[in-house]
Protein backbone atom coordinates (compact mmCIF):
# COMPACT_ATOMS: atom_id res chain seq x y z
CA UNK A 1 0.00 0.00 0.00
CA UNK A 2 1.35 3.33 -1.04
CA UNK A 3 1.26 5.93 1.12
CA UNK A 4 2.72 9.45 2.54
CA UNK A 5 5.14 11.42 4.60
CA UNK A 6 3.73 13.94 6.90
CA UNK A 7 4.99 17.44 7.44
CA UNK A 8 3.59 19.69 10.11
CA UNK A 9 4.47 23.68 8.97
CA UNK A 10 5.00 24.96 12.75
CA UNK A 11 8.27 27.43 11.73
CA UNK A 12 5.86 30.78 11.20
CA UNK A 13 5.95 34.14 12.96
CA UNK A 14 2.24 34.25 13.90
CA UNK A 15 2.20 37.68 13.93
CA UNK A 16 -1.52 38.00 13.20
CA UNK A 17 -1.85 36.49 16.34
CA UNK A 18 0.24 38.33 18.65
CA UNK A 19 1.06 35.41 21.37
CA UNK A 20 4.30 34.35 21.17
CA UNK A 21 4.75 31.10 18.64
CA UNK A 22 1.50 30.44 17.67
CA UNK A 23 2.50 25.92 17.33
CA UNK A 24 2.30 26.43 21.51
CA UNK A 25 -0.79 28.65 21.84
CA UNK A 26 -3.38 26.51 24.16
CA UNK A 27 -6.91 25.33 22.70
CA UNK A 28 -9.01 23.70 25.73
CA UNK A 29 -5.52 23.28 27.45
CA UNK A 30 -3.32 21.77 24.99
CA UNK A 31 -0.37 23.19 22.42
CA UNK A 32 -2.25 23.69 19.41
CA UNK A 33 0.03 21.56 17.47
CA UNK A 34 -0.47 18.45 19.76
CA UNK A 35 -3.86 18.04 17.86
CA UNK A 36 -1.78 18.02 14.43
CA UNK A 37 0.70 15.79 15.49
CA UNK A 38 -2.16 13.40 16.95
CA UNK A 39 -3.73 13.18 13.76
CA UNK A 40 -0.73 13.53 11.55
CA UNK A 41 0.47 9.86 14.19
CA UNK A 42 -2.93 8.27 13.81
CA UNK A 43 -3.19 8.51 9.87
CA UNK A 44 -3.10 5.30 8.63
CA UNK A 45 -1.62 6.31 5.47
CA UNK A 46 0.74 8.17 7.02
CA UNK A 47 4.18 6.61 6.74
CA UNK A 48 6.46 9.34 8.84
CA UNK A 49 5.97 12.50 10.29
CA UNK A 50 8.06 15.49 10.16
CA UNK A 51 7.35 19.19 11.33
CA UNK A 52 9.53 22.36 10.17
CA UNK A 53 10.73 24.40 12.78
CA UNK A 54 12.68 27.85 12.65
CA UNK A 55 14.79 30.11 14.21
CA UNK A 56 11.09 32.03 14.76
CA UNK A 57 9.86 28.69 16.85
CA UNK A 58 12.64 27.36 19.22
CA UNK A 59 10.35 27.06 21.96
CA UNK A 60 8.05 25.12 19.46
CA UNK A 61 11.10 22.93 18.62
CA UNK A 62 11.78 22.01 22.50
CA UNK A 63 8.00 21.22 23.08
CA UNK A 64 8.07 18.53 20.03
CA UNK A 65 11.38 16.42 21.21
CA UNK A 66 9.79 16.51 24.49
CA UNK A 67 6.62 15.79 23.95
CA UNK A 68 6.50 13.78 20.76
CA UNK A 69 10.00 12.30 21.21
CA UNK A 70 10.71 9.30 18.55
CA UNK A 71 7.53 10.07 16.72
CA UNK A 72 8.38 13.29 14.65
CA UNK A 73 11.71 14.21 13.04
CA UNK A 74 12.15 18.11 12.83
CA UNK A 75 13.91 19.70 9.88
CA UNK A 76 14.80 23.41 10.54
CA UNK A 77 14.31 25.59 7.74
CA UNK A 78 15.32 29.08 6.99
CA UNK A 79 12.10 30.94 8.14
CA UNK A 80 11.54 33.21 5.71
CA UNK A 81 8.17 32.41 4.84
CA UNK A 82 5.58 29.30 4.65
CA UNK A 83 5.69 29.22 0.65
CA UNK A 84 9.44 29.54 0.16
CA UNK A 85 10.57 27.03 3.50
CA UNK A 86 7.97 24.52 1.60
CA UNK A 87 10.00 24.73 -1.60
CA UNK A 88 13.29 24.80 0.00
CA UNK A 89 12.36 21.53 2.08
CA UNK A 90 11.00 20.18 -0.81
CA UNK A 91 13.90 20.74 -2.70
CA UNK A 92 16.03 19.01 0.01
CA UNK A 93 14.71 16.10 0.72
CA UNK A 94 12.43 15.54 -2.42
CA UNK A 95 9.82 12.96 -1.04
CA UNK A 96 7.54 11.57 -3.93
CA UNK A 97 4.51 11.53 -1.63
CA UNK A 98 4.18 14.40 1.30
CA UNK A 99 0.78 15.73 2.95
CA UNK A 100 1.47 18.98 4.15
CA UNK A 101 -0.59 20.34 7.18
CA UNK A 102 -0.07 23.82 9.36
CA UNK A 103 0.34 23.38 12.60
CA UNK A 104 -2.92 25.51 13.17
CA UNK A 105 -5.48 23.30 12.49
CA UNK A 106 -6.38 21.57 15.82
CA UNK A 107 -9.64 20.31 14.38
CA UNK A 108 -7.75 18.11 12.08
CA UNK A 109 -8.08 13.87 12.67
CA UNK A 110 -6.52 10.74 11.35
CA UNK A 111 -9.31 9.72 9.28
CA UNK A 112 -9.87 12.99 7.77
CA UNK A 113 -5.71 13.18 6.79
CA UNK A 114 -6.08 9.62 5.54
CA UNK A 115 -9.10 10.79 3.16
CA UNK A 116 -6.93 13.47 1.56
CA UNK A 117 -3.76 10.84 1.57
CA UNK A 118 -6.19 8.21 -0.35
CA UNK A 119 -7.42 11.24 -2.86
CA UNK A 120 -3.89 12.03 -3.57
CA UNK A 121 -2.71 9.01 -4.18
CA UNK A 122 -5.03 7.54 -6.29
CA UNK A 123 -5.76 11.05 -8.16
CA UNK A 124 -2.55 10.90 -10.25
CA UNK A 125 -1.89 14.78 -10.24
CA UNK A 126 1.09 16.08 -8.58
CA UNK A 127 -0.83 18.78 -6.34
CA UNK A 128 -3.68 18.68 -4.42
CA UNK A 129 -5.41 21.22 -2.58
CA UNK A 130 -7.87 21.04 -0.34
CA UNK A 131 -10.93 23.69 -0.08
CA UNK A 132 -14.09 24.32 1.84
CA UNK A 133 -17.09 25.78 0.76
CA UNK A 134 -16.92 29.96 1.42
CA UNK A 135 -20.10 29.64 3.35
CA UNK A 136 -19.47 26.80 5.67
CA UNK A 137 -16.27 29.13 6.73
CA UNK A 138 -18.76 32.31 7.33
CA UNK A 139 -20.99 30.56 9.20
CA UNK A 140 -18.55 29.56 11.75
CA UNK A 141 -17.97 33.33 12.62
CA UNK A 142 -14.45 33.08 10.73
CA UNK A 143 -13.22 35.93 8.15
CA UNK A 144 -11.34 34.00 5.22
CA UNK A 145 -7.90 35.16 4.18
CA UNK A 146 -8.45 34.18 0.84
CA UNK A 147 -11.01 33.26 -1.39
CA UNK A 148 -11.05 30.98 -4.77
CA UNK A 149 -13.57 30.83 -7.33
CA UNK A 150 -13.78 26.68 -8.65
CA UNK A 151 -16.24 26.24 -11.30
CA UNK A 152 -18.56 29.03 -10.23
CA UNK A 153 -18.79 28.35 -6.53
CA UNK A 154 -15.98 29.74 -4.07
CA UNK A 155 -14.10 28.51 -1.94
CA UNK A 156 -11.23 28.86 0.64
CA UNK A 157 -7.91 26.59 1.09
CA UNK A 158 -8.18 25.31 4.20
CA UNK A 159 -4.38 24.67 4.43
CA UNK A 160 -4.33 20.92 3.80
CA UNK A 161 -2.10 19.87 0.75
CA UNK A 162 -0.36 17.02 -0.73
CA UNK A 163 2.10 17.61 -3.66
CA UNK A 164 4.85 15.37 -5.27
CA UNK A 165 7.98 16.49 -3.96
CA UNK A 166 10.17 15.37 -6.81
CA UNK A 167 8.37 17.13 -9.25
CA UNK A 168 7.74 20.06 -6.82
CA UNK A 169 11.57 20.35 -6.53
CA UNK A 170 11.70 20.31 -10.61
CA UNK A 171 10.88 23.67 -10.39
CA UNK A 172 7.97 23.24 -12.76
CA UNK A 173 4.52 24.76 -12.22
CA UNK A 174 2.79 21.44 -10.90
CA UNK A 175 -0.91 20.55 -12.57
CA UNK A 176 -3.04 21.43 -9.32
CA UNK A 177 -6.37 19.55 -8.47
CA UNK A 178 -9.22 20.14 -5.80
CA UNK A 179 -10.48 18.38 -3.23
CA UNK A 180 -13.55 20.33 -2.02
CA UNK A 181 -14.69 19.19 1.37
CA UNK A 182 -17.28 20.51 3.58
CA UNK A 183 -16.21 19.74 7.03
CA UNK A 184 -15.39 21.82 10.05
CA UNK A 185 -12.58 20.32 10.90
CA UNK A 186 -10.98 21.74 7.60
CA UNK A 187 -12.18 24.80 8.18
CA UNK A 188 -10.69 26.42 11.36
CA UNK A 189 -7.15 27.86 11.20
CA UNK A 190 -6.76 29.13 14.53
CA UNK A 191 -4.93 33.00 13.20
CA UNK A 192 -7.02 35.54 15.90
CA UNK A 193 -8.64 35.40 19.13
CA UNK A 194 -11.69 35.03 17.24
CA UNK A 195 -10.95 32.04 15.66
CA UNK A 196 -9.27 30.01 18.97
CA UNK A 197 -12.57 30.98 20.59
CA UNK A 198 -14.30 29.06 17.50
CA UNK A 199 -12.09 26.41 17.70
CA UNK A 200 -12.56 25.79 21.56
CA UNK A 201 -16.15 25.48 20.94
CA UNK A 202 -16.44 23.11 18.40
CA UNK A 203 -13.51 20.71 20.01
CA UNK A 204 -15.76 20.83 23.62
CA UNK A 205 -18.94 20.26 21.14
CA UNK A 206 -17.55 17.35 19.71
CA UNK A 207 -15.73 15.78 22.49
CA UNK A 208 -12.47 15.22 21.42
CA UNK A 209 -10.77 12.57 21.94
CA UNK A 210 -7.78 12.08 24.66
CA UNK A 211 -4.10 12.67 22.75
CA UNK A 212 -2.09 9.80 22.55
CA UNK A 213 0.69 9.94 25.44
CA UNK A 214 4.10 10.72 23.93
CA UNK A 215 6.43 8.23 23.16
CA UNK A 216 9.88 7.79 25.38
CA UNK A 217 11.95 6.61 22.28
CA UNK A 218 15.12 9.07 21.52
CA UNK A 219 13.68 12.04 19.33
CA UNK A 220 15.42 11.21 15.57
CA UNK A 221 17.89 13.75 14.84
CA UNK A 222 17.10 16.75 12.99
CA UNK A 223 17.80 17.56 9.44
CA UNK A 224 19.58 20.95 9.27
CA UNK A 225 18.37 22.33 5.62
Amino acid sequence: MRRVDGLIMAGGRGSRFGAGEKPLVRVNGRPMIDYVAAAMSQARLVRRVYATVTPHTPKTAEHLEEAWRGRITLIETPGVGYVEDLKHLVAQIRFSAILVCPADMPLLRGDLLDLVAKFFLTGGKPSLVVVVPLRLVTSLGLEPTLVMNIGGEDFVPSGVNALNGVEAASGKVLEECYLKVGLEEFAVNVNTINDLEVAEKLLSQKGWQRLRSSCQRPMKKSMNL
